[in-house]
């Protein structure tokens, strides 16, 4: 009879095992991984600023917090860098008809602009509450890296516009260059002065949410002193293989990927009621243009929570020494393979007698074989930005070539040093133009039997003051 008990036990466990399996494990780990999690708190004396390189990217990732904002009758202001004028496929998919004229590109970009106004509206947000800035789909990296202190702006490969070409934008006619993004933005972050703001992530896979965080750094450097001092959340869309249960699972939670999981950054979250969770699957379905081409991951994000990330500076003092101290970039788990690159191991920084170091480590690639880009972006207070070098290390097999935005630097000073599996790049503090902050950007790529795998990965903020 005892035995006939066991056996009825151990089926009974077997099948709750299996049923677990079958839905995924999230619900059996998530407990003791939300310990580390921050709650976001929001109060009506709040003023929430978010960033929104595409329309939709707000609703996805920040609508629980626009919900928790408006029910404690705090303000909300979300500002769209660009029309999400550039998603053709999309666009052939939701409307049936290939769009492949120059007038297709600003349609798209006006449906964009309309869905967004009725996905807000629910939540009792008007027109004035949105700020379209315009700028293009996909370009804003570019802009960010070589469009400054220029008369030639950046051209829209597909749209062949230059300028802001939307009449309800902020500054419409706008040309397409760093100066016209800074400017909107502190003009618009001055004005509003935010007590937080959401903002997508540097380590975003989209080059328009690494740009935004860039272009958002720079401003807050500008204004401070000018504004008060607002908490910075980031947020993520586009990572490899994540989030890793697709689809709408409306009492799930999303937890952060789990190769970044270093000590630079902290996780935060906001919990999503049943009827939130409900209201924002259907914000997300106003996105027609877009929940057409890719559902299963749009969805994905009408969970019970929402997660944001702050990332700590890097802080670097001259070693002035014949020892050089490494920093660490602590932001990913030891052992993880982020992105497609699975040599890539470590990125290590260090300032030693007036030379920023850079250290990029591999598992088992020679550093020789090393094909990818560096960025170095200076800032200093009492200089403009766009007269700042905006140096570009392309790095390839044949060796190396240095651009100050677009234009080649014969003799910089800068050099790349190859150690096995460690390149290890020396730059001159005043190649930099002596800067008191550095934007850094790594891209490797692995070259694979049939084609190049990228890391797109990696933009930290280095304080050397």
């Amino acid at each position: 009879m005892k035995k006939h008990k066991k056996n009825i036990i151990t089926a009974v466990l077997s099948i709750v095992f299996i049923v677990l399996a079958a839905i995924g494990t999230t619900y059996l780990i998530e407990p003791s991984l939300y310990e580390f999690y921050k709650d976001i708190e929001i109060t009506k004396e709040d003023r929430i600023l978010i960033l929104s390189p595409h329309p939709d990217d707000e609703t996805i990732c920040c609508n629980g917090i626009i919900q928790k904002a408006v029910s404690k009758k705090a303000k909300v202001k979300i500002v769209f860098l660009t029309n999400g004028d550039n998603n053709q496929l999309a666009f052939l998919l939701y409307s049936g008809k290939p769009k492949i004229f120059k007038k297709s590109y600003i349609v798209l970009g006006q449906t964009r602009r309309l869905e967004s106004l009725k996905a807000n509206k629910i939540f009792g947000l008007n027109e004035n509450d949105l700020i379209f800035l315009g700028y293009p789909d996909n370009g804003t990296l570019n802009i960010m890296l070589d469009y400054w202190d220029t008369k030639i702006p950046f051209k829209n490969t597909f749209s062949m516009e230059t300028k802001v070409p939307y009449k309800e934008s902020y500054s419409p006619g706008e040309p397409y260059i760093g100066e016209s993004i800074l400017r909107d933005l502190e003009d618009i972050i001055k004005d509003y002065n935010p007590t937080k703001i959401f903002v997508s992530s540097p380590l975003d896979l989209n080059k328009d949410h690494r740009a935004f965080y860039l272009f958002l750094q720079v401003a807050l450097w500008d204004l401070k002193d000018k504004i008060d001092t607002p908490e910075i959340f980031t947020y993520l869309l586009h990572a490899k293989e994540w989030p890793q249960l697709t689809g709408y699972h409306p009492s799930k939670r999303i937890t952060h990927p789990d190769f970044l999981d270093g000590d630079d950054m902290e996780w935060h979250k906001v919990d999503l009621a049943e009827e939130e969770v409900r209201l924002k699957y259907r914000a997300i379905s106003s996105y027609r243009s877009q929940v057409a081409y890719n559902p299963r991951l749009l969805f994905s994000f009408a969970r019970a929570d929402e997660i944001f990330a702050k990332f700590a500076e890097i802080h670097l003092e001259d070693l002035k020494s014949k020892d050089i101290g490494w920093h660490k970039s602590d932001i990913f788990r030891d052992g993880a393979e982020f992105l497609e690159c699975s040599n890539f191991k470590d990125i290590y920084y260090s300032v030693n007698n007036k030379n920023l170091l850079i250290k990029i480590s591999l598992h088992d690639l020679s550093a020789k074989n090393i094909n990818g880009n560096i960025y170095i972006l200076g800032y200093k207070k009492d200089k403009n930005f766009s007269k700042m070098p905006k140096i570009h290390i392309k790095i390839g097999r044949a060796g190396f070539k240095i651009y100050d935005k677009k234009k080649l630097l014969a003799n910089s000073g800068i050099d790349l040093i190859y150690d096995e599996n460690d390149l290890e790049i020396k730059v001159p503090l005043s190649v930099l133009g002596e800067p008191a902050y550095v934007l850094n950007g790594v891209e490797t790529r692995e070259e694979q039997p049939n084609n190049y795998a990228s890391d797109n990965f990696l933009w930290r903020v280095i304080n050397l003051k």
